[in-house]
């Protein structure tokens, strides 16, 4: 893995993702003053390769100059090739130019113009020029020379700042590039220029990248505004949440010894409930052994009485423990009357031995009950 060819590789597609349709504006177009061969001065726009004309009087000061070497002074060239970043294209140019080149490879000065391929299409054109560089010298030389007696360019500004062109004649556009038409220099069409690289195009590619920053920071700032836009009711959503959980919270924090007083009166009212139920469901032991004192003959006797809830249990002898039983069902709030086991007599006895389970009625014979009587 080669990483000296990442920045080149980054820049490739930094370029071929700016010409994409949806982000072409970002690239703002860029003033150009020309020095044609014939000696006239005209004003272009210059964006993606190609260029519209411009009015000379209308164009900024700090507009790029670019000169036009007649056709006379290069070679030209078509090539195909594969769809390719301009660093690649520019690398298979400079590689066509010296095994063509006339010149010398110290002599040699070389230019591109990229066509835009069809949708769909695997290859490019590309038109290329070459030409030497003692030709680019004196054209410069006359170039400065002919722009600062027009004002254009002061004395002190170096031929490096001026670029180098060639405009495609009507047999290099045929695909509908345009041409300039020889008699006012008005082009219909965007036409694309081939640029040598002799350093003059340093100062347009300068204004290509400022005016691309300031329309990227533009558009990063619409985002931030939109976003800023959109946000602003979450935003404000959220902070009415905020103010209102605190306002919660402080109330909560002012009726916290309210609350933990009603929450003890509350405890202490199931607590009472639950003792109300169990009065409720407790007999009272002395309405209970009147009953059982005026249901027993005066023959019996009890040796026990125990209560658990609403059931009596008593033992004790009697001559008859199931007549017993139905002596105590027929009494008032009396529920239910059972033998839990069968009665006996011991031998030799006279009486029975008996174990009787009675349900009293807790409305009657209740604890609640006695207390209302009281």
């Amino acid at each position: 893995m080669d990483l000296s060819q990442w920045p080149s590789q980054w820049r490739g597609a930094a370029e071929l993702l700016l010409d994409l349709p949806g982000l072409r504006a970002l690239t703002a177009p860029v003033p150009v003053r020309l020095l044609q061969a014939d000696g006239r001065i005209t004003g272009w726009w210059w964006r993606h390769g190609a260029m519209v004309p411009a009015a000379v009087d209308q164009l900024p000061a700090n507009a790029a100059l670019a000169l036009e070497l007649p056709a006379e002074a290069v070679l030209e060239r078509n090539l195909t090739l594969p769809l390719l970043n301009t660093g690649d294209v520019a690398a298979a140019v400079a590689l066509e130019a010296a095994s063509i080149s006339p010149f010398g490879a110290a002599q040699t000065v070389s230019g591109f113009a990229v066509v835009p391929p069809a949708k769909g299409a695997a290859t490019q054109t590309v038109h290329m020029a070459l030409t030497s560089r003692k030709q680019i010298e004196q054209s410069l030389v006359q170039a400065q020379a002919a722009l600062a007696a027009q004002g254009l360019a002061p004395v002190e500004v170096p031929e490096t700042s001026i670029e180098v062109w060639v405009l495609p004649d009507s047999r290099l556009t045929a695909n509908g590039d345009g041409a300039i038409p020889a008699s006012n220099g008005v082009a219909a069409q965007p036409i694309r220029p081939i640029a040598f690289s002799t350093g003059g195009e340093a100062h347009r590619q300068a204004l290509v990248a400022k005016g691309r920053a300031g329309r990227v920071a533009l558009v990063g700032l619409a985002a931030v505004l939109l976003a800023a836009l959109v946000a602003t009711p979450v935003l404000q959503a959220r902070s009415r949440a905020v103010q209102a959980q605190a306002a919660l919270d402080r109330v909560s924090q002012e009726v916290a010894p309210q609350m933990a007083q009603r929450e003890a009166l509350v405890k202490q009212a199931e607590a009472l409930r639950g003792v109300g139920d169990v009065l409720k469901s407790q007999l009272a032991p002395l309405p209970v052994l009147d009953l059982v004192t005026r249901a027993l003959p005066d023959s019996a006797w009890l040796n026990t009485l125990r209560i658990e809830g609403d059931k009596v249990t008593v033992t004790g002898n009697a001559d008859d423990a199931a007549a017993l039983v139905q002596v105590l069902l027929k009494q008032d709030g009396v529920k239910d009357v059972r033998l839990p086991s069968p009665a006996t007599r011991p031998a030799g006895a006279s009486k029975e031995n008996f174990t009787i389970e009675i349900r009293l009625d807790p409305g009657r014979y209740g604890l609640s009950k006695t207390r209302e009587a009281a």
